[in-house]
C-alpha cells in the first residue's frame, strides 16, 4: 500500500512541474489606433509557448472574443490571430489578450500588453485646394510663379501646378501659397490648376476646386533644344534638353552620364564625367553635309585603322592556308614537288603570321614607352 502511495505521489509530482509561460504580443493595426466609429481594424495576437490552447481578447477587462488554438484536439507551440473587430462605440479603450495554456495538469493563464485604442465620431474633413490668385498672371519658361490660395500642403514638394498636363512641383512655400517654374511649352494661354496631397491623414491627391489662366510669352518649340554643355564646364540656357529632363530655374548644370540636370555645380562633377563644352555644328551655306567614310579624325588614328584591318584580314587567311597546304600535302601521292609547295605554303603563312603578330606588340611597346 505504501508503494502505491509513493508511485500516485511521484506520478502527481510530475504532472504538476510548472512550464514556462508563453510569451503573448498583441499588436494593433493602424498604430496609434485611432479609428473611425462603424470602422473594422485589425487586432493581431501572437503566442509563443508551449501547450497553447486558447487565445482571449479583452476590451476594457471584458471578454470580447476567442480563438481556439488547438489543432485535432492536440496544443501547439505557436499561434497567432486576427481579430478583425466592428466598432460601434466611441471613446478610449484597453485592449489586451490572455493565452491560456496548460501547466503541468492544470491550466493557466498569461496576459499580452495593453493597448489603447482610440475611436473618433467621423473622418475630419478634408477641403479641396483653392487658387485666388497667381503672380505674375503671364511669364516665360523658368519664371517663377507664386499660386496663393487655401489648403495647400505644408510641404511645397508636395503641390503640384497642372500648366494644362504638363506638371510642375512646388520648390518653396506650402500652406498659403507655394512657387513652382513655368514648363517649357509653346507661346500661349494655358490652363492651370492644382493638384496637393492631403493633410488630413487619407495621403489622398486632392484635385483644386477651381483653375485660372496663365499667359506664357516666349515659350519657343514644344521640343527643347539639346543643352550647349554636357557637364560642369559651364551653366546652360534655361530650357534645353538635358538627358530627358528640362533645365528649370537654378538647376542649370547638364550632368553628363546622368538623367538630369542639378542646381550644384559641385554635385555635377563629383557623380559624372566632365565633358567638355559641345557647339551643335552648324550645316554649310549649300546645305550640303558629307559623311566622313572612315573611322578616324586625324593621321594616327587612319594608320591604327589601317593596322587593325591588315591585322584581322592576316588572322583569317592564315588558317585558310594551312588548309591549302594540307591539301596539297595529302593530294601529294608522293610527289615530291607537291610536298615542297605544302611545306612553303606552311613556313611562309607561320613567317607571316608571326610578323604580324610581332609588330602589333612592338607597336604598343613603343606607344606605351613613348607615353601614347
Amino acid at each position: 500500500m505504501a508503494k502505491i502511495f509513493l508511485i500516485f505521489i511521484g506520478l502527481f509530482s510530475a504532472f504538476s512541474v510548472k512550464a514556462a509561460p508563453p510569451s503573448v504580443t498583441l499588436d494593433i493595426s493602424p498604430n496609434p489606433a485611432t479609428i473611425y466609429v462603424d470602422k473594422t481594424t485589425n487586432i493581431n495576437v501572437l503566442a509563443d509557448g508551449n501547450d497553447i490552447m486558447k487565445i482571449y481578447l479583452f476590451i476594457d477587462k471584458m471578454e470580447v472574443d476567442m480563438f481556439d488554438c488547438m489543432l485535432g484536439g492536440k496544443r501547439v507551440s505557436s499561434c497567432w490571430h486576427n481579430f478583425a473587430r466592428p466598432v460601434n462605440a466611441i471613446g478610449e479603450f484597453s485592449v489586451y489578450a490572455v493565452v491560456r495554456y496548460l501547466n503541468g495538469i492544470f491550466t493557466a493563464d498569461v496576459e499580452s500588453n495593453t493597448q489603447k485604442w482610440s475611436v473618433v465620431a467621423t473622418p475630419p474633413q478634408v477641403s479641396a485646394p483653392h487658387i485666388d490668385s497667381i503672380s505674375p498672371t503671364s511669364g516665360s519658361v523658368g519664371q517663377d510663379v507664386m499660386i496663393l490660395g487655401s489648403n495647400f500642403n505644408p510641404y511645397p514638394a508636395l503641390n503640384f501646378a497642372y500648366f494644362n498636363t504638363t506638371r510642375v512641383s512646388g520648390i518653396s512655400g506650402g500652406g498659403n501659397f507655394f512657387v513652382v517654374k513655368v514648363p517649357q511649352l509653346s507661346n500661349g494661354t494655358v490652363n492651370l490648376s492644382v493638384k496637393s496631397f492631403d493633410t488630413g491623414g487619407s495621403g489622398n491627391l486632392l484635385d483644386s476646386d477651381n483653375s485660372v489662366n496663365f499667359e506664357i510669352i516666349g515659350g519657343g518649340n514644344t521640343v527643347p533644344a539639346t543643352c550647349q554643355y554636357l557637364s560642369c564646364e559651364a551653366a546652360n540656357p534655361v530650357g534645353c534638353e538635358c538627358g530627358g529632363v528640362t533645365t528649370v530655374g537654378t538647376a542649370l548644370w547638364c550632368c553628363a552620364g546622368s538623367s538630369g540636370a542639378t542646381n550644384n555645380q559641385e554635385s555635377c562633377k563629383k557623380y559624372s564625367a566632365c565633358a567638355g563644352p559641345t557647339t551643335p555644328s552648324q550645316p554649310s551655306g549649300s546645305g550640303l553635309t558629307i559623311q566622313n567614310p572612315l573611322k578616324a579624325n586625324n593621321f594616327e588614328d587612319l594608320v591604327n585603322y589601317l593596322i587593325k584591318f591588315v591585322f584581322y584580314i592576316a588572322l583569317a587567311i592564315a588558317p585558310l592556308m594551312i588548309i591549302i597546304a594540307g591539301f596539297f600535302w595529302i593530294t601529294s601521292a608522293g610527289d615530291p614537288a607537291r610536298v615542297k609547295t605544302a611545306q612553303t605554303i606552311i613556313l611562309y603563312t607561320s613567317i607571316g603570321l608571326a610578323v604580324i603578330l610581332l609588330a602589333r606588340g612592338l607597336i604598343a611597346i613603343i606607344k606605351s614607352v613613348l607615353g601614347g
